[in-house]
């Protein structure tokens, strides 16, 4: 049994392995404007919004001092009640780093839930065609379902469908 946990931690460092802090570009991002409100989506249609989603996003270090500022600014801008959605990754607002909000439908109260440094373990093999449920996105190819392997703090994992 101890070997499987050493395997499991083993594992969990070597995933989280290349995470590294926010680039002066991305600190510049979020320290811009007024750090209480929420951070600019930007949309699919400009040059930016499609670099940076088709960019591959970088993990980010947990104990990053401005991970919790940008936590709390890309909440904001995804409940902003002008445009409020069901999810935001960080590359949405100019950040490259993976990312995200997402709000649990299938959970009591429905909550918003942040996950750090996400992968995708798992997809559905059925795809819709039609509207994503993105700010950025006009319809499209999306799954239905896919399932999440997260990491709340580096040595806590937890898996979602």
């Amino acid at each position: 049994m101890s070997r499987y946990w050493y395997f499991l931690l083993l594992l969990c460092c070597t995933i989280n392995s290349n995470a590294q802090n926010f680039s002066e570009g991305e600190r510049k991002i979020i320290l811009a404007g007024d750090t209480s409100s929420m951070l600019r989506v930007t949309p699919l249609t400009e040059p930016a919004g499609a670099k940076a989603l088709k960019a591959v996003s970088k993990d980010i270090a947990y104990n990053d001092p401005l991970l919790p500022l940008l936590k709390n600014r890309m909440l904001k801008s995804v409940q902003d009640s002008s445009r409020r959605g069901v999810g935001i990754a960080a590359p949405q607002v100019g950040i490259n780093r993976n990312l995200i909000w997402v709000q649990r439908f299938d959970k009591p109260g429905q909550p918003f839930e942040f996950y750090i440094n996400p992968k995708i373990v798992w997809r559905s093999s059925i795809l819709c065609q039609g509207p994503e449920g993105i700010f950025l996105l006009k319809a499209g190819e999306m799954w239905y379902v896919i399932s999440l392997l997260w990491y709340r703090t580096p040595t806590s994992r937890e898996r979602s469908i």
